[in-house]
């Protein structure tokens, strides 16, 4: 995605919902999968349009529902029901005014 407003803004998206980075793998043993299984069901049951915007989210936690409605064509009520959905079932939450704040996954 390409953005001009006097500077310039790249955003690349990957798709990495279902990979784990090393990071992640690599812990002191504490909480060894316990949500992993939960959260998969939970990701499961999501609608399409559900997972490619928590998928988008995740990959750009400073992303707007602008910018969701420009990169996929989706229409604003149908991102604000998604992220509703995300919030209540406990997979993002909002950090911060919606202006300079971020999701957190």
């Amino acid at each position: 995605m390409w953005e001009d407003d006097g500077d310039f803004k790249v955003t690349i998206f990957r798709d990495n919902l279902f990979k784990r980075s090393n990071s992640s793998t690599q812990n002191d043993g504490e909480n060894d999968g316990e949500n992993d299984g939960e959260k998969c069901s939970i990701i499961k049951e999501l609608s399409d349009k559900e997972k490619i915007i928590f998928t988008l989210i995740k990959s750009n936690p400073n992303i707007t529902t602008a910018l969701i409605a420009q990169s996929k064509k989706f229409t604003r009520p149908t991102i604000e029901r998604a992220i509703k959905k995300l919030k209540q079932l406990g997979l993002i939450k909002r950090i911060g005014p919606d202006k300079g704040g971020h999701w957190e996954v």
